[in-house]
């Protein structure tokens, strides 16, 4: 049996709702899988124990994502990812669902956002993470503790895992929301971001190479010329919306007054001469 809705204004009701319940209950389960992956990595994982490197990954993780760039659409960039990655070389996932959860938290502080949303990022930001984990893990041929170009090409890989878990998720709460298909949500909002995210592997296992020398102060030695160049970014993105929303206004104005002046002279064109009876 199939129901046809002649009603086009019922139909997309309709599927609006089976949308919305559609998006609940998606977001429902990627975060209960967050909550379990959490769960998990605190029971069984492993842990630096080292609570300033917690600490300082969390701060440069979410200093990052509070100051992330907005290049295109809603996609925007941090280096926040770096700081998750790190946690996973040199501690393991206990310091993973520590650093995570907080860098998505930090994102969206003192914003409106609902805290459902803040949950689904929460429970993407641990997945990818933990994902980054076992992927680097598994491609390793070496321990953490080798030299630093041994570490290059399994870090690389992690993150692209990481980048694949992230945008899949993301852009599958996107396309229930929106009714696009996943490929094409990906393909126009963030595969342009692929290229971003893979030197963030090596940089995470740069500071994991630096870590057993200079211990946690080699996160602000890495942290803060990184800072600088996103800051840089983050200052000409908001100064480029600045200048749109300068010209945007100035094109409301111009075609205010484009239409006063079309106005203006449809009326003359309308009023009587100056011999008509």
């Amino acid at each position: 049996m199939k129901l046809v809705m002649r009603n086009p204004v019922l139909n997309k009701a309709v599927l609006g709702l089976t949308g919305r319940r559609l998006l609940a209950t998606y977001v429902g389960a990627v975060v209960a899988a967050g909550v379990t992956a959490i769960a998990l990595a605190a029971a069984f994982g492993t842990t630096s124990g080292d609570l300033v490197l917690i600490v300082a990954l969390i701060v440069a993780g979410a200093l990052s994502e509070r100051f992330k760039v907005g290049l295109f659409g809603d996609s925007h960039v941090s280096l926040a990812a770096a700081a998750c990655m790190a946690a996973g070389i040199i501690g393991g996932p206990r310091d993973v669902v520590l650093v995570a959860p907080c860098v998505a938290i930090a994102a969206n502080f003192g914003g409106a956002l609902p805290l459902y949303k803040t949950a689904f990022n929460v429970a993407v930001y641990v997945l990818a993470s933990l994902v980054f984990v076992g992927t680097f893990h598994l491609t390793a041929f070496v321990s953490v503790g080798a030299d630093w170009p041994q570490m290059l090409i399994p870090a690389t890989i992690a993150a692209l895992a990481y980048f694949a878990v992230n945008v899949v998720f993301v852009a599958g709460a996107v396309s229930l929301s929106s009714s696009q298909p996943v490929a094409a949500v990906i393909k126009e909002k963030y595969l342009w971001l692929a290229p971003h995210y893979l030197p963030l592997g090596a940089v995470a296992a740069a500071m994991a190479s630096g870590y057993g020398f200079a211990g946690a102060w080699i996160i602000p030695l890495f942290a803060i010329p990184l800072a600088s160049i996103q800051m840089a970014m983050f200052q000409y993105s908001a100064a480029r919306v600045r200048d749109l929303e300068q010209l945007r206004d100035a094109q409301a104005r111009i075609e205010a007054v484009e239409a006063e002046l079309e106005r203006a002279v449809r009326m003359e064109r309308q009023a009587p001469g100056p011999y008509a009876a």
